[in-house]
């Protein structure tokens, strides 16, 4: 209410911030059509802001919109090059909607390899694309590694827990940080 509120205030109408705020409300709810109308009209107020642009590939990646997903990651990388969070979509959106293994498995890993910090659940995510790149070239040494990582990271999502199991990795064998960590995710 306090942010619908703002953006009808005459002063408040053009500023960024509050429409990518509530883009951002909007996307928590799944209505990603209307957030990212919002997060266009942040874009186009302040230009140079990378944040509505990479926000609007996760958008249009939830609406299955995956070459307009893939632009908008083409155009975060293109503005800075190291953005690890547009890196691991954009690596993960090649393999998992356009089955382009070989250049999704360079993106990912460079995701990996940069010192930048990003959110648990998006290295996890890496980690989990690379297990699955892996896999499908039969080199399960690297996949099991890679599926392990992703596990210990997100031990509460089943899709990484069945990829490690498939893979001949033993999920208890992670110990028990993970089950402390799968406690809190839960």
């Amino acid at each position: 209410g306090i942010v619908e509120y703002a953006l009808n205030q005459p002063g408040m109408s053009t500023a960024p911030v509050l429409y990518a705020l509530k883009a951002e409300l909007l996307s928590e709810d799944r209505d990603y059509k209307t957030a990212a109308l919002y997060m266009d009209k942040a874009k186009q107020l302040w230009p140079q802001w990378i944040k509505p642009v990479f926000e609007l590939g996760r958008y249009d990646a939830k609406m299955d919109d995956s070459s307009e997903a893939a632009q908008m990651f083409k155009d975060v990388l293109q503005a800075n090059p190291k953005h690890k969070r547009a890196q691991i979509e954009y690596g993960s959106l090649l393999f998992r909607d356009f089955k382009r293994s070989d250049e999704a498995e360079k993106v990912l890993l460079t995701a990996l390899s940069t010192s930048s910090r990003v959110p648990r659940l998006d290295e996890a995510a890496a980690k989990f694309y690379l297990a699955l790149i892996y896999a499908e070239k039969r080199d399960m040494s690297s996949a099991r590694k890679y599926a392990q990582a992703a596990y210990q990271m997100k031990p509460g999502d089943a899709q990484t827990k069945d990829l490690l199991v498939k893979l001949g990795g033993d999920p208890e064998a992670v110990g028990k940080s993970a089950k402390n960590s799968e406690l809190v995710f839960l």
